[in-house]
């Protein structure tokens, strides 16, 4: 199968069907992510794994309020020249995107419902499937055209309040949802202008001299390994990290350099990036979004490979890149020129998000993503008295040379994920990855 670069959204006619108030302008978010759709499947994903079962209609009920409480996820993306936007149909033409199912092996209907495609650009951009098994497992697949990983917790939120009010009040209807802004611009205004300046003056999109292999032009198949380590663990990394003075994200950066290192062998002395993601919600005063959205930032520490680098050595580098990044806060170059290229049409948007996708795919080279979610609180997402006993987020399937892997903290545990084509990529690759990953994070207490 070979990569369609063609446009698949809905085209602008000037027609009286869709009046400007059914209408949301696209961020420049909204926008690359949509010209890039080539370089992944375009959706992220969590399975909510319940202790209990949950009130199968109520929670049908709230997978219908939330397309009021976040109208963008009933509308469809519609590609124009000058101004791409979001475009709402009526709903009676919205088929609801909740599925109820019953099975003995929960495990397979889950697999089966996330490697499922999704039709986002005919007019919703969510699936919802409550599989039951014993206890109930939540499937929810949303758009990474209108929201980032943030966004996709941010919506699971609102299923959980939403049903929690409806065991409440079977008859609560959620207040109408103000059209809030959900462009990169309000990081802008909430940042001084030395920040943004020397950001800008930081900011860079790296060269890259190392990519994940293709093996077979085939993009069909979709897989989620997923790798724990476990509270006792946790803690003695935590433990080793407080004694050292180091950051534990760049204990987790440099055992993800030196896992590339050794399933990927890059020339000598290349220099090799990776993109790193910024969550810009804690830019803004209430540090959360009013409404789903993308507010996501990057940037791209680059390191030098040399033969027979220990991991000790790619640590003291890591330490000291991202330590020139966080001071440089480099991301908010990325977002000055985001909002840059808002002021050109989207035609332009397309153009650059084809030519960097084209490039990456033709010389084979990406910058591997690492997106570091942090602790998730479970009480911060839940569905009435029902206790979450496991959370597993996936970011969109990367087709080859790209790889992402997925890092976050919940209920003390570490999860390592990841959302690759197996039909495309070496699976194999992929588990000696994680083997490699898993080892050079440190196991035992430091001895004295």
């Amino acid at each position: 199968m070979e990569i369609d670069l063609k446009d698949t959204a809905p085209r602008y006619r000037n027609s009286k069907k869709a009046k400007p108030s059914e209408r949301i302008r696209a961020s420049v978010l909204d926008k690359l992510m949509y010209f890039s759709n080539p370089y992944s499947d375009g959706q992220c994903r969590c399975v909510i794994r319940f202790e209990g079962q949950v009130d199968g209609s109520k929670l049908a009920r709230a997978v219908e309020l939330s397309l009021k409480v976040a109208p963008i996820i009933g509308c469809r993306f519609v590609y124009h020249p000058w101004q791409c936007f979001w475009e709402k149909g009526p709903i009676s033409a919205i088929r609801m995107p909740f599925r109820y199912l019953e099975t003995e092996d929960a495990e397979k209907e889950t697999s089966k419902f996330l490697n499922e495609p999704m039709d986002t650009l005919q007019g919703i951009q969510v699936a919802v499937c409550l599989i039951r098994s014993g206890n109930d497992t939540l499937v929810i697949k949303l758009s990474h055209m209108v929201a980032d990983a943030m966004g996709l917790l941010d919506y699971m939120g609102i299923l959980g309040r939403l049903y929690s009010e409806l065991m409440c009040n079977p008859e609560y209807i959620p207040p109408e949802t103000p059209k809030f802004k959900r462009g990169l611009g309000q990081v802008l205004r909430n940042v001084g202008i030395t920040a943004l300046t020397k950001g800008l003056c930081n900011w860079c999109y790296p060269k890259s001299h190392w990519g994940f292999p293709q093996l077979n032009p085939d993009y069909s198949g979709v897989a989620f390994p997923v790798r724990l380590i476990g509270k006792e663990r946790l803690n003695i990394i935590k433990t080793l990290c407080h004694e050292k003075g180091i950051k534990f994200t760049d204990v987790i950066t440099a055992a993800f350099y030196q896992a590339l290192f050794d399933i990927l062998k890059p020339q000598p002395d290349s220099l090799l990036p990776i993109q790193m993601t910024m969550d810009l919600r804690r830019y803004l005063p209430s540090g959360k979004m009013e409404t789903i959205c993308n507010l996501i930032g990057a940037y791209y520490p680059v390191i030098r490979y040399t033969s027979g680098k220990s991991f000790d050595q790619t640590l003291l580098e890591v330490q000291r890149v991202i330590a020139a990044k966080r001071k440089g806060e480099s991301w908010f170059g990325a977002v000055v020129f985001m909002e840059l290229l808002n002021l050109f049409p989207g035609f332009c948007h397309k153009l650059l998000a084809r030519k960097v996708v084209k490039h990456e795919f033709s010389s084979g080279t990406s910058r591997p993503n690492l997106s570091n979610l942090g602790v998730i609180d479970p009480c911060m997402k839940d569905f009435g008295d029902l206790k979450i006993n496991d959370l597993g987020l996936f970011g969109p399937v990367c087709y080859p040379p790209n790889f992402m892997i997925t890092i976050y903290t919940f209920r003390e545990q570490l999860y390592i994920n990841s959302s690759f084509c197996p039909t495309a990529a070496d699976p194999k690759l992929v588990d000696r990855f994680f083997d490699s990953f898993l080892n050079y994070m440190p196991a035992k207490e430091n001895k004295k």
